[in-house]
């Protein structure tokens, strides 16, 4: 049995956040013709959803590394007490409580770890997260210095018993990218709908109208905007 006090004393715990980096999906292009040999990649960092690494993660490494930019999703499921922190067929979450505080550390971690990594170029690395993934990036992500995020299938918007998670709470001159269906059972609720969300500067919505999809990265129309989005920092 999950024992939750066990689970929030490795929220910042440096071995179980290793686990986490050492078990990361890590995808980096073919060798641009052109490009030096010592030239330093931008990145993707990517939160995956409550699932853990799957389809989404997939999708998003090949648009990434057909840009030019290399594909880092670390493994918070390679964590010793981690669990899901939803049930998608009843669309019920807080099914682990330390789910939000673990996607804190890891997007702290993976960043000072990303820092020390040869290859990268620390000045380019986007921020990006699905689902749960999402939420992290939209409230967490104004503590690391990326240059750019994306947020797949969250909201930014909730009601006022989820204020926590209310808002998008990344710098104002930052590029953002929000990409979310318009009927997505998650967020078809009074207060979740992402239509609700103030505009800002440098941010562009994609709201795929005609869909209740929560996989929305499967769309066209998602695949293209990431594509339109991360090309400004992709092949030189």
């Amino acid at each position: 049995m999950l024992d939750l006090y066990d689970a929030f004393l490795l929220t910042d715990d440096a071995d179980d956040l290793a686990r986490a980096w050492e078990g990361a999906l890590v995808a980096r292009p073919g060798r641009i013709v052109g490009r030096a040999a010592d030239d330093k990649l931008p990145v993707v960092l990517h939160m995956h959803g409550a699932y853990g690494i799957g389809e989404c993660e997939e999708v998003m490494a090949a648009i990434s590394n057909e840009l030019g930019l290399a594909f880092v999703a670390p493994d918070s499921f390679a964590r010793k007490y981690r669990r899901s922190n939803c049930i998608a067929g009843t669309i019920e979450s807080g099914t682990f409580p330390p789910a939000d505080i673990y996607r804190r550390a890891e997007i702290l971690h993976a960043f000072s770890e990303l820092k020390k990594t040869p290859w990268v170029d620390a000045n380019r690395i986007i921020l990006s997260g699905y689902s749960e993934g999402g939420e992290a990036v939209a409230v967490w992500g104004h503590l690391v210095p990326c240059c750019a995020a994306i947020v797949t299938a969250w909201s930014c918007c909730a009601p006022a018993e989820w204020n926590w998670a209310d808002g998008l709470r990344l710098r104002a001159d930052l590029p953002v990218l929000q990409v979310i269906a318009d009927g997505d059972p998650w967020f078809d609720r009074p207060g979740w709908h992402p239509a609700l969300l103030e505009a800002r500067e440098s941010f562009e919505q994609v709201i795929v109208v005609g869909s209740t999809l929560h996989e929305v990265y499967r769309l066209e129309a998602a695949q293209q905007a990431y594509r339109r989005f991360m090309g400004k920092l992709g092949k030189p």
